[in-house]
């Protein structure tokens, strides 16, 4: 049975490269969390009660929490966008630093007008 030869190129990242994108999206995971857990604020040091300033994701919209979490929910939030720019930081730099590597593999199929 004759086979015809073909060839394909095969590119596979090398290992830094998969722990980079590996961190790149515990970065991202971490910047999720952020942005969607609540925040909790004591209201003072002498009567250590706990008020919910909800997330950055959905920050208060009222004047009384808004007064009490003050700039809490707009940091949070400032965090989280600085967690997804690490990680694109870390992924893209992983992958310009380690790069792919490339491999020619051969491989042979039953000529045409044998099948």
């Amino acid at each position: 049975m004759p086979f015809r030869e073909t060839s394909r190129t095969v590119h596979v990242l090398s290992h830094g490269s998969k722990l980079c994108l590996m961190a790149a999206g515990l970065l991202l995971v971490l910047a999720g969390y952020v942005f969607l857990s609540g925040i909790q604020r004591s209201s003072s040091t002498a009567n250590p009660a706990p008020f919910l300033c909800q997330s950055a994701a959905n920050p208060p919209t009222e004047a009384f929490p808004k007064s009490a979490c003050g700039y809490l929910n707009r940091n949070r939030r400032y965090q989280a966008i600085s967690y997804v720019v690490a990680a694109l930081i870390v992924g893209g730099g992983g992958i310009m630093t380690f790069g792919s590597t490339s491999r020619e593999e051969l491989g042979g199929q039953p000529a045409d007008d044998e099948v």
